[in-house]
């Protein structure tokens, strides 16, 4: 694909608002798939591998820790892009993040270090500040306070 018809691809969408504050998509999946299409083949085939390994809307209740962790890595193993490589690891880390507030509104104790249960850098500092509210994170991810608050309430809408 030509840079023109990139340029002209990403100025048919539309802005993307914050998507913690606004309560609707800005393009919906039909235009977003209808903008998509003028992608080429290539590009078209490594964002259908990005849906597949990442979007949590395509997971099953059955896809376990480990199977989940497994595709991520195959993935990544195939991303030369530094840039899609550290933002499906930013990806990976929220989702290891969501999965520690849910198993510990649920009870749960930390996880023990033969576990397979999350991705990324911060599994041992998770597991180590179990007792804090955001894990001692908040500071690298401003929105954990919130979702944490979200989870303890019980209010799925708001996470």
């Amino acid at each position: 694909m030509s840079n023109q018809q990139y340029i002209e691809l990403l100025c048919s969408l539309p802005h993307l608002a914050d998507p913690f504050r606004l309560r609707r998509p800005g393009i919906s999946r039909v235009q977003l798939q209808k903008r998509m299409n003028m992608l080429d083949f290539t590009d078209q085939h490594w964002i259908r591998k990005l849906t597949e390994a990442f979007y949590w809307g395509g997971l099953s209740l059955q896809d376990d820790e480990r199977s989940i962790i497994a595709k991520a890595n195959r993935f990544l193993a195939g991303i030369h892009h530094e840039d899609i490589r550290e933002w499906l690891r930013w990806r990976m880390d929220a989702r290891t993040l969501v999965s520690a507030l849910r198993r510990r509104q649920q009870g749960q104790d930390a996880p023990g270090a033969d576990v397979i249960w999350g991705y990324g850098g911060y599994v041992r500092h998770i597991r180590q500040h179990w007792s804090n509210p955001t894990f001692n994170l908040e500071h690298r991810f401003p929105w954990l306070s919130s979702v944490a608050d979200g989870i303890a309430k019980g209010d799925s809408f708001e996470v």
